[in-house]
């Protein structure tokens, strides 16, 4: 392995190679091949994004590169009809790759590479400069002269102090961004809180009142954060912990690609790795079965009044805390029970396994078609094992704030059917 190899090659190589060994494992392709960029991103480690940007950029790079040799070629052709020495031609040849002008043999060289890339666009600069730092890595390996070592050090400083000036400068960029966009998106909405009415502007502060769907505290920074995350999200809806995990380790994988620290980077991967193996227990455990969908908040206040005193005061603090969320669901993963502070989804979760246990073999309706007692605990819960039939034969009930205006809804509906049958066209009047 070269010594002036990146860790970063290092670890795209790596990548590949587990990859490759996992296909060989399940003899199976992991990704269909027809879908190229994503079994590239996946092997190497890489966004998807990230890798059709590389190959977007290189290709531009190349079609450059095949223009200014169809020039140079061109030029050469046309000296070829004049008189010219064998001398002169091999002189020709040795002066057309010192025109490219890109070089690294010393400082001055270095900067006169910066000064010529100015005439191309940023990608294009980005890549060239890069491309020769790793090219001045490799002829370091293998130069002795003292002198020359010098030189190639001084050039590469050069070319870094520039990426780092490039990198600092676009972060404060996009830090400058996100500060104009903020002040615009609130100039925006002081316009538009200006054009509505006052009805509008209370239903929005509503919503912008209801809790977040997503649960704080998950992190992968190292171990004792990965363990905490999964601790937090044990006993809450088994698809939800799938998807936040299967979330969490994209994030780390994008961060791996931007980090430099060793430390760090050994404390993420060991995070994947928790993370993945978590996901493979859950498939092995078929945990999928354990969810609990939600049936709608209508169906469960009809269950409610159907089970009359029949209910239990979790079951009404539940039933209470579904409706301050307007029936979102997700957003009870950030409502507490006041008695012990957990939130809902996982105090549901809790009562639905009791309950499930217990009634496994109960009847769900009796001979009217109706739900059983057994059946309406489980539907206190927002949850019946057979939800399809529960939704066509168990109607909503509306809150008293929707009763009134599906009522008006309803008249305004009528109005409009009566008018429209008011001003039928003459011609079907002259036909009656």
């Amino acid at each position: 392995m070269p010594k002036s190899m990146s860790d970063d090659a290092k670890d795209i190589i790596l990548n590949v190679l587990g990859f490759m060994r996992e296909e060989k494992r399940i003899q199976t392709l992991l990704i269909p091949l027809v879908r190229l960029f994503d079994r590239v991103a996946a092997a190497t480690g890489v966004n998807q994004t990230s890798v059709r940007r590389l190959v977007k950029e290189r290709d531009k790079a190349d079609e450059s590169v095949k223009v200014k040799t169809a020039k140079r070629v061109s030029g050469i052709r046309e000296s070829d009809t004049g008189k010219s020495t064998p001398g002169k031609r091999r002189n020709m040849g040795k002066d057309e790759k010192e025109d490219s002008g890109f070089g690294f043999k010393d400082k001055a060289k270095a900067e006169e590479t910066l000064r010529l890339l100015e005439e191309h666009d940023m990608n294009y600069r980005r890549l060239t400069v890069r491309g020769l730092l790793g090219r001045a890595k490799r002829v370091l390996s293998l130069t002795k002269a003292e002198e020359k070592i010098k030189n190639i050090k001084e050039a590469m400083e050069v070319f870094e102090n520039w990426i780092a000036e490039l990198d600092k400068n676009k972060e404060g960029t996009q830090k400058k961004t996100v500060k104009k966009d903020k002040e615009d998106n609130r100039d925006a909405k002081d316009d538009s809180d200006s054009d509505v009415d006052m009805e509008e502007s209370k239903e929005k502060k509503v919503k912008k009142e209801l809790p977040p769907d997503t649960v704080p505290g998950l992190g992968f920074k190292d171990k004792e954060a990965t363990d905490n995350t999964l601790k937090e999200l044990e006993g809450r809806d088994p698809e939800y912990q799938k998807l936040a995990v299967r979330g969490l380790i994209g994030r780390a994988k994008r961060v791996l690609t931007c980090t430099r620290d060793e430390a760090k980077i050994a404390n993420i991967k060991e995070s994947i790795s928790i993370f993945e193996k978590f996901l493979d227990d859950f498939e092995t455990l078929h945990l999928s079965k354990q969810n609990n969908p939600y049936l709608p908040l209508g169906i469960v206040r009809t269950c409610l009044r159907l089970a009359g005193d029949n209910v239990t005061d979790q079951q009404k603090s539940f039933i209470d805390a579904y409706a301050s969320v307007n029936g979102e669901y997700k957003r009870l993963r950030t409502v507490l029970e006041k008695d012990d502070g957990k939130s809902w989804d996982i105090v549901r979760n809790a009562a639905l396994k009791d309950l499930k246990e217990k009634y496994v073999d109960a009847k769900l309706y009796n001979e009217k078609d109706d739900p059983t007692k057994e059946h309406l605990e489980l539907l206190l819960w927002a949850y019946s094992p057979d939800a399809a039939r529960v939704k066509k034969v168990i109607p909503d009930t509306k809150s008293e704030e929707e009763e009134p205006n599906a009522k008006e809804k309803k008249h305004n509906d009528s109005d409009r059917k009566r008018r429209h049958s008011d001003e039928e066209s003459p011609s079907k009047k002259k036909k009656e």
